[in-house]
């Protein structure tokens, strides 16, 4: 598979793991656009002050802060509800960022956005097999 079928693939499952969290989110089409206008794959579709511009990334070998987060969750882990958070922070940044699983990310942003109550995220999570 190329690495633009790779890259699209990436963007229509972001697409497809906020939908399973009842997330409005639209597949920004890139057709027509200046190649020089930085755009995001995914638009989630919230009445909120906020936008969020999510863009998806795709690599055939492992992200840094993906191999980190494994670490911490094979050292800390230890029961069902556990759940692994990296933070994150370069010394010339004034911001850090967190890292956590999708599904983390993805129930968060449908608690925030009333998509989906606290129970069912914990269903949810319960129920979704261990990622690899």
């Amino acid at each position: 598979m190329s690495e633009t079928q790779n890259w699209k693939n990436a963007e229509a499952r972001l697409k497809e793991i906020f939908e399973l969290y009842n997330i409005p989110a639209h597949l920004e089409s890139k057709e027509g656009r200046e190649s020089s206008k930085s755009t995001y794959d995914v638009r989630i579709l919230a009445p909120d002050v906020i936008q969020w511009c999510c863009d998806s990334k795709y690599s055939g070998a492992t992200f840094r802060h993906h191999t980190l987060l494994e670490t911490i969750e094979k050292k800390y882990v230890k029961k069902k509800n556990d759940r692994p958070v990296l933070y994150s922070k370069n010394k010339s940044k004034r911001y850090g960022v967190f890292s956590v699983k999708d599904k983390v990310f993805l129930g968060l942003l449908a608690y925030w956005l009333g998509t989906m109550t606290k129970e069912e995220i914990l269903a949810k999570w319960s129920l979704a097999p261990n990622e690899q």
